[in-house]
């Protein structure tokens, strides 16, 4: 067993993660105005059926620094929920962003407690 696969949350938001989302795994694609339009995800070796919240903060912690989050975290989850929810369709109408947002606030500790591990 991997050290992600220890962090393993059966939820009704389980989906296919990438187990290891950070910048240094995409490649983006830019618009005309040097801004990015399109991303490509690498290294597709860590793929499992998880908690998207564990892609999220592994994304948001090693990609970004505390005063980003700060200001724009709950923005970015409120964004991104409207974006995966969209790619659920109908059959999902009970899902909530409180509910969401709830078990991304439980899930926190496990992906934060193996990035510390790792950074040190």
């Amino acid at each position: 067993m991997s050290q992600l696969e220890k962090f393993s949350y059966a939820s009704k938001f389980t989906t296919v993660i990438h187990n290891d989302l950070w910048l240094t795994n995409m490649m983006f694609v830019d618009a005309d105005d040097g801004r990015p339009e399109n991303v490509k995800l690498l290294d597709l070796a860590c793929f499992s059926l998880n908690h998207p919240a564990v892609d999220l903060w592994w994304f948001l912690y090693m990609s970004t620094d505390r005063k980003f989050r700060s200001k724009h975290l709950d923005q970015l989850l409120s964004e991104y929920f409207g974006v995966f929810s969209s790619y659920l369709g109908s059959g999902q109408d009970g899902l909530k962003f409180e509910d969401f947002k709830r078990e991304l606030d439980d899930i926190r500790g496990g992906p934060m407690a193996f990035i510390t591990t790792v950074s040190r």
